[in-house]
């Protein structure tokens, strides 16, 4: 075989190669009510149904909008009505993760593990400019406020991790319990300690869904 030859079967082998690598793209769209928009540098285009999105993209949805996700480890993400927030990747471990810049999110996930392990076991990751949070097999909501910096919390299943920072989530203090919600506040070196709900109006808020 001369050279032109094996340059030729390299290149197709090569190509073949690249080709048959799935890109994995952790998050799919499940439901989508009105403008919900992707942004891809200079480009702004309506979210679809069933669509896959990468790590890096920025959705925003609009005054009378919201869009669901399906993660890769089949939880759900709920963006309410004008909210902007870029979907990542947490520095560690590879899990999803996002960064609410403004607006609402509401998380579930399924409780697979021991109630034992340990906090650090987080499904997906969520960071505002002033707190991080760590959910594991639980529900949560989470709103931001882009004009102050005040990231407030509400848990309605299971433990909730949330910090200041991402590494100190995984401190048993820093542990948000069911039916508890906390606040982080700038200026401050850490977030409010747990503030427990009444039942009646914990009940309404979790049953409240206004995402339908």
């Amino acid at each position: 075989m001369n050279q032109l030859s094996k340059s030729i079967l390299f290149s197709l082998l090569f190509s073949s190669v690249i080709h048959s690598q799935e890109v994995i793209k952790p998050f799919q769209t499940i439901a989508v009510k009105g403008g919900c928009f992707a942004l891809a540098g200079s480009e702004k285009r309506l979210v679809q149904i069933n669509e896959k999105f990468d790590y890096g993209t920025v959705i925003a949805t609009a005054s009378n909008s919201w869009c669901r996700f399906r993660t890769l480890n089949e939880g759900t993400l709920t963006a309410a009505p004008s909210s902007t927030l870029i979907l990542e990747e947490a520095s560690t471990n590879g899990i999803p993760a996002i960064k609410l810049l403004k607006g609402r999110v509401r998380a579930k996930f399924d409780k697979h593990e021991s109630p034992e392990a340990p906090l650090g076991e987080f499904k997906l990751i969520i960071k505002t400019r002033s707190a991080s949070m760590g959910v594991r097999g639980s529900e949560m909501e989470l709103v931001h406020n882009s004009a102050n910096q005040v990231s407030t919390m509400i848990s309605y299943e299971g433990k909730i991790s949330f910090a200041h920072t991402l590494r100190e989530l995984s401190a048993r203090e820093n542990s948000i319990p069911q039916g508890s919600f906390s606040s982080f506040l700038p200026g401050e070196e850490k977030v409010i300690a747990a503030t427990e709900i009444s039942t009646v109006q914990f009940d309404l808020a979790k049953k409240y869904d206004p995402f339908i």
